[in-house]
Protein backbone atom coordinates (compact mmCIF):
# COMPACT_ATOMS: atom_id res chain seq x y z
CA UNK A 1 0.00 0.00 0.00
CA UNK A 2 1.40 3.31 -1.13
CA UNK A 3 2.12 5.43 1.60
CA UNK A 4 0.64 8.84 1.57
CA UNK A 5 2.39 11.96 0.40
CA UNK A 6 2.38 15.75 2.49
CA UNK A 7 1.56 18.50 -0.12
CA UNK A 8 5.01 18.84 -1.84
CA UNK A 9 4.71 15.24 -2.73
CA UNK A 10 7.01 13.79 -0.79
CA UNK A 11 6.70 10.57 1.78
CA UNK A 12 5.43 12.23 5.24
CA UNK A 13 8.03 9.70 7.04
CA UNK A 14 10.74 11.38 4.58
CA UNK A 15 9.29 14.56 5.13
CA UNK A 16 9.83 14.01 9.23
CA UNK A 17 13.87 13.05 9.09
CA UNK A 18 15.49 15.72 10.16
CA UNK A 19 18.33 17.54 7.37
CA UNK A 20 21.27 15.69 7.17
CA UNK A 21 24.55 17.48 8.72
CA UNK A 22 26.04 17.32 5.54
CA UNK A 23 23.73 20.19 5.12
CA UNK A 24 25.00 22.36 7.47
CA UNK A 25 28.26 21.08 6.61
CA UNK A 26 27.64 22.46 3.25
CA UNK A 27 25.87 26.01 4.91
CA UNK A 28 29.85 25.87 7.21
CA UNK A 29 32.24 25.46 3.70
CA UNK A 30 30.06 27.56 1.89
CA UNK A 31 30.36 31.18 4.63
CA UNK A 32 34.18 29.71 4.53
CA UNK A 33 34.81 30.15 0.94
CA UNK A 34 33.20 33.43 0.73
CA UNK A 35 35.78 34.21 3.84
CA UNK A 36 38.73 33.09 1.59
CA UNK A 37 37.74 34.96 -1.39
CA UNK A 38 37.24 38.12 0.28
CA UNK A 39 40.90 38.16 1.42
CA UNK A 40 42.08 37.08 -1.77
CA UNK A 41 40.05 39.79 -3.32
CA UNK A 42 41.69 42.22 -0.62
CA UNK A 43 45.43 40.78 -1.29
CA UNK A 44 44.75 41.46 -4.88
CA UNK A 45 43.23 44.89 -4.39
CA UNK A 46 46.50 45.75 -1.53
CA UNK A 47 49.11 44.84 -4.56
CA UNK A 48 47.77 46.54 -7.08
CA UNK A 49 47.11 49.66 -5.52
CA UNK A 50 49.89 49.77 -3.27
CA UNK A 51 52.17 48.00 -4.01
CA UNK A 52 52.62 47.55 -7.37
CA UNK A 53 54.55 50.36 -9.88
CA UNK A 54 54.89 49.47 -13.07
CA UNK A 55 51.53 48.14 -14.76
CA UNK A 56 53.44 47.81 -17.74
CA UNK A 57 55.22 44.21 -17.19
CA UNK A 58 58.02 43.08 -18.78
CA UNK A 59 58.39 45.07 -21.85
CA UNK A 60 61.69 44.40 -22.89
CA UNK A 61 64.61 47.11 -23.63
CA UNK A 62 63.20 48.62 -26.87
CA UNK A 63 61.56 51.82 -26.03
CA UNK A 64 58.86 52.88 -28.20
CA UNK A 65 59.98 56.09 -30.67
CA UNK A 66 57.25 58.31 -29.31
CA UNK A 67 58.69 57.77 -25.64
CA UNK A 68 62.58 58.61 -26.43
CA UNK A 69 62.96 62.00 -25.79
CA UNK A 70 61.00 61.84 -22.72
CA UNK A 71 62.95 58.52 -21.41
CA UNK A 72 66.22 60.76 -22.75
CA UNK A 73 64.96 63.71 -20.01
CA UNK A 74 63.72 61.16 -17.47
CA UNK A 75 67.24 59.77 -17.59
CA UNK A 76 69.07 62.58 -17.22
CA UNK A 77 67.15 64.20 -13.98
CA UNK A 78 66.77 60.99 -12.49
CA UNK A 79 71.00 60.74 -12.04
CA UNK A 80 70.87 64.50 -11.16
CA UNK A 81 68.99 63.00 -8.41
CA UNK A 82 70.79 60.26 -7.84
CA UNK A 83 74.04 62.26 -7.31
CA UNK A 84 72.63 65.13 -5.38
CA UNK A 85 74.53 65.86 -2.25
CA UNK A 86 71.91 67.62 -0.36
CA UNK A 87 68.62 67.55 0.09
CA UNK A 88 68.78 71.05 -0.97
CA UNK A 89 69.59 69.50 -4.01
CA UNK A 90 66.73 67.34 -4.41
CA UNK A 91 64.38 70.07 -3.45
CA UNK A 92 65.72 72.38 -6.80
CA UNK A 93 65.75 69.47 -9.10
CA UNK A 94 62.13 68.44 -8.30
CA UNK A 95 60.88 71.93 -8.57
CA UNK A 96 62.07 71.82 -11.87
CA UNK A 97 60.73 68.95 -12.99
CA UNK A 98 57.20 69.90 -11.09
CA UNK A 99 57.10 72.46 -13.88
CA UNK A 100 56.59 69.74 -16.50
CA UNK A 101 53.34 69.16 -14.61
CA UNK A 102 49.96 70.29 -13.42
CA UNK A 103 46.90 69.75 -11.56
CA UNK A 104 45.24 67.64 -13.94
CA UNK A 105 48.49 64.97 -14.12
CA UNK A 106 47.40 64.55 -10.19
CA UNK A 107 43.84 64.30 -11.15
CA UNK A 108 44.85 61.15 -13.42
CA UNK A 109 46.98 59.14 -11.05
CA UNK A 110 44.38 59.17 -8.69
CA UNK A 111 41.78 58.38 -11.71
CA UNK A 112 44.00 54.93 -12.29
CA UNK A 113 43.64 53.45 -8.77
CA UNK A 114 39.37 54.42 -8.74
CA UNK A 115 39.53 52.83 -12.07
CA UNK A 116 40.58 49.94 -9.94
CA UNK A 117 38.23 50.10 -7.08
CA UNK A 118 34.99 49.15 -9.30
CA UNK A 119 32.56 47.02 -6.86
CA UNK A 120 34.53 48.64 -3.77
CA UNK A 121 32.05 50.19 -0.95
CA UNK A 122 31.81 53.90 -1.57
CA UNK A 123 32.69 54.67 1.89
CA UNK A 124 36.34 53.16 1.30
CA UNK A 125 36.74 54.69 -1.76
CA UNK A 126 36.07 57.63 -0.57
CA UNK A 127 38.74 57.71 2.14
CA UNK A 128 41.26 56.70 0.14
CA UNK A 129 41.01 59.03 -2.78
CA UNK A 130 40.92 61.78 0.58
CA UNK A 131 44.61 60.58 1.10
CA UNK A 132 45.72 59.75 -2.44
CA UNK A 133 45.09 63.43 -2.85
CA UNK A 134 46.93 64.26 0.10
CA UNK A 135 49.94 61.40 -1.04
CA UNK A 136 50.30 63.35 -4.71
CA UNK A 137 48.56 66.68 -4.31
CA UNK A 138 50.17 67.47 -0.88
CA UNK A 139 53.76 66.39 -2.25
CA UNK A 140 53.19 68.46 -5.39
CA UNK A 141 52.47 71.67 -3.38
CA UNK A 142 55.04 71.11 -1.19
CA UNK A 143 57.54 70.90 -4.02
CA UNK A 144 56.65 74.07 -5.65
CA UNK A 145 56.30 75.95 -2.34
CA UNK A 146 60.02 74.99 -1.25
CA UNK A 147 61.68 75.29 -4.62
CA UNK A 148 60.57 78.98 -4.55
CA UNK A 149 61.24 79.33 -1.11
CA UNK A 150 63.24 77.72 1.81
CA UNK A 151 66.13 78.05 4.04
CA UNK A 152 68.73 76.01 2.59
CA UNK A 153 70.94 75.72 5.34
CA UNK A 154 67.89 73.82 6.94
CA UNK A 155 68.51 70.93 4.01
CA UNK A 156 71.52 71.21 3.92
CA UNK A 157 72.08 67.06 5.30
CA UNK A 158 72.66 64.51 2.68
CA UNK A 159 69.89 62.37 1.55
CA UNK A 160 69.90 58.84 2.95
CA UNK A 161 72.07 56.44 1.13
CA UNK A 162 69.18 54.16 0.01
CA UNK A 163 68.01 57.57 -2.29
CA UNK A 164 70.07 56.62 -4.71
CA UNK A 165 69.06 53.08 -5.60
CA UNK A 166 65.61 54.27 -5.44
CA UNK A 167 66.01 56.75 -8.42
CA UNK A 168 67.83 54.45 -10.21
CA UNK A 169 65.19 51.73 -10.02
CA UNK A 170 62.43 54.31 -10.95
CA UNK A 171 64.73 55.06 -14.05
CA UNK A 172 64.77 51.39 -14.84
CA UNK A 173 60.81 51.04 -14.37
CA UNK A 174 60.04 53.78 -16.52
CA UNK A 175 61.96 52.52 -19.45
CA UNK A 176 60.65 49.47 -18.77
CA UNK A 177 57.29 50.98 -19.25
CA UNK A 178 58.69 52.76 -21.97
CA UNK A 179 58.75 50.19 -24.03
CA UNK A 180 55.13 49.40 -23.67
CA UNK A 181 53.40 53.20 -22.98
CA UNK A 182 54.35 56.63 -21.80
CA UNK A 183 56.34 56.27 -18.59
CA UNK A 184 55.19 60.23 -17.82
CA UNK A 185 52.62 59.39 -15.20
CA UNK A 186 54.55 56.99 -13.37
CA UNK A 187 57.77 59.44 -13.62
CA UNK A 188 55.56 61.95 -11.88
CA UNK A 189 54.53 59.03 -9.14
CA UNK A 190 57.99 58.27 -7.96
CA UNK A 191 59.13 61.77 -8.14
CA UNK A 192 56.49 62.66 -5.44
CA UNK A 193 56.64 59.31 -3.39
CA UNK A 194 60.68 60.27 -3.40
CA UNK A 195 59.87 63.76 -2.38
CA UNK A 196 57.75 62.26 0.43
CA UNK A 197 60.09 59.68 1.86
CA UNK A 198 63.45 61.26 0.97
CA UNK A 199 63.02 65.05 2.01
CA UNK A 200 60.05 65.19 4.47
CA UNK A 201 61.20 62.07 5.87
CA UNK A 202 57.74 60.21 5.77
CA UNK A 203 55.94 56.77 4.69
CA UNK A 204 55.23 56.37 0.89
CA UNK A 205 51.20 56.49 1.73
CA UNK A 206 50.25 58.90 3.93
CA UNK A 207 49.01 58.21 7.95
CA UNK A 208 45.69 57.38 7.84
CA UNK A 209 45.89 55.75 3.96
CA UNK A 210 42.80 53.16 4.21
CA UNK A 211 43.91 49.29 2.83
CA UNK A 212 41.60 46.66 2.09
CA UNK A 213 40.57 44.83 5.55
CA UNK A 214 40.39 47.65 7.80
CA UNK A 215 43.95 48.49 8.46
CA UNK A 216 45.85 51.65 8.06
CA UNK A 217 49.48 53.61 8.03
CA UNK A 218 49.88 54.71 11.00
CA UNK A 219 52.09 56.57 13.49
CA UNK A 220 53.50 55.54 17.53
CA UNK A 221 55.73 57.33 19.04
CA UNK A 222 57.44 58.85 16.03
CA UNK A 223 57.22 55.21 14.23
CA UNK A 224 55.32 55.18 11.06
CA UNK A 225 53.62 52.01 10.75
CA UNK A 226 52.80 49.94 7.43
CA UNK A 227 50.76 46.85 6.69
CA UNK A 228 52.24 45.54 3.69
CA UNK A 229 55.65 47.25 4.07
CA UNK A 230 57.20 44.13 3.88
CA UNK A 231 54.99 42.37 1.44
CA UNK A 232 56.87 43.59 -1.85
CA UNK A 233 59.87 41.26 -1.94
CA UNK A 234 58.73 39.61 -4.95
CA UNK A 235 57.48 42.86 -6.52
CA UNK A 236 60.08 44.37 -9.54
CA UNK A 237 59.60 48.32 -8.89
CA UNK A 238 58.61 48.40 -5.42
CA UNK A 239 58.77 51.21 -3.31
CA UNK A 240 58.12 49.67 -0.33
CA UNK A 241 62.03 48.63 0.33
CA UNK A 242 62.72 52.21 0.61
CA UNK A 243 59.93 53.84 3.07
CA UNK A 244 60.97 54.65 5.92
CA UNK A 245 58.02 52.22 7.56
CA UNK A 246 57.95 49.71 9.61
CA UNK A 247 55.94 46.27 8.83
CA UNK A 248 52.62 46.96 11.48
CA UNK A 249 53.44 44.33 14.31
CA UNK A 250 51.06 41.76 14.74
CA UNK A 251 49.02 43.07 16.81
CA UNK A 252 48.07 45.59 14.85
CA UNK A 253 47.09 43.51 12.26
CA UNK A 254 45.32 41.22 14.12
CA UNK A 255 42.98 43.77 15.26
CA UNK A 256 41.82 47.14 13.25
CA UNK A 257 42.73 50.61 14.51
CA UNK A 258 39.45 50.89 15.38
CA UNK A 259 38.69 47.53 16.99
CA UNK A 260 42.24 48.31 18.94
CA UNK A 261 40.66 51.78 20.62
CA UNK A 262 37.72 49.80 21.75
CA UNK A 263 39.96 47.18 23.35
CA UNK A 264 41.75 49.86 25.19
CA UNK A 265 38.42 51.81 25.97
CA UNK A 266 37.18 48.88 27.96
CA UNK A 267 40.18 48.00 29.55
CA UNK A 268 40.39 51.67 31.03
CA UNK A 269 36.65 50.83 31.94
CA UNK A 270 37.31 47.69 33.57
CA UNK A 271 40.38 49.05 35.42
CA UNK A 272 38.30 51.45 37.03
CA UNK A 273 35.22 49.62 37.96
CA UNK A 274 38.15 47.18 39.61
CA UNK A 275 40.15 49.46 41.45
CA UNK A 276 38.38 51.79 42.10
CA UNK A 277 34.50 50.49 42.30
CA UNK A 278 35.04 47.27 43.26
Amino acid sequence: MAKKANDDGHPKDAAQKPASSGTRSWGFFSIGGRRQKKKEKEAELERSIFIEMDAAGDGGDKILPDNAALVNDMTVTLNLLSEAKTLDGLIEILGDEMNKFNRQDIRMLISQVEGKLGGTNRSYVERLVAKLEEMYGGAFNDIALLAQSRDSEEYRSPPVAASRDYWMMALKSCKNTASKTSPRLLYLKYLLIGFRMFVLGEPAHPVGTPFPGGHEVESESGIFYCPVREKADDVPYAVCPFCPAMQSTEFMLEFTKEEREKKVKQGYIQNYFTNFKG
